[in-house]
């Protein structure tokens, strides 16, 4: 089954140049990122056993990139720089586990690239990541099991 997913992101980076920093002694060697990204992906899921699940998901990804970066150029000059700026890209994401009604597990991986054109210089945030999860199921408190059983008499679906 194909289903569409979107998200709303906020990703929020802060990089600092610690050989730079150390050398100079300068503490504003730094750029700051803040992203509002918009991600469009279809997720696709396989169940390919009883309980087994292979899950896939894959999209753009729009939106806004408010930074500010603090440097030097080759000639120890302070390069400061600032703005907001459309960002594009696409992000993929993969899982497989396994579900029951006690329990489930599974392994999750995802890679994320994306970026803004300032002038001729094209600045890319790449970032990737892999998890791996084991849980429990347990019972809703009964307080929560019978607010929703009082609700679904009121507004059933």
């Amino acid at each position: 089954m194909v289903t569409f997913f979107p998200i709303l992101a906020y990703w929020n980076s802060k990089l600092k140049d610690e050989k730079i920093d150390s050398t100079q002694k300068v503490a504003n060697v730094l750029s700051v990122n803040n992203d509002v990204n918009l991600v469009l992906p279809a997720a696709i899921n396989f169940i390919f056993a009883k309980n087994f699940y292979i899950a896939a998901f894959a999209g753009p990804i729009i939106g806004v990139d408010f930074f500010k970066a603090n440097g030097y150029d080759s000639t120890d000059h302070a390069i400061r720089t600032s703005g907001t700026k459309l960002s594009t890209g696409y992000y993929v994401r993969a899982s497989i586990g396994y579900t029951s009604k006690k329990f489930y597990v599974g392994m999750d991986a995802f890679a994320r690239n994306y970026g803004h054109q300032q002038q001729d210089q094209k600045f890319i945030k790449y970032t990737y990541g892999l998890q791996a999860y084991i849980g429990t199921r347990f019972n809703p408190p009964r307080f929560l099991k019978n607010t929703v059983t009082w609700l679904q008499k009121i507004n059933p679906l």
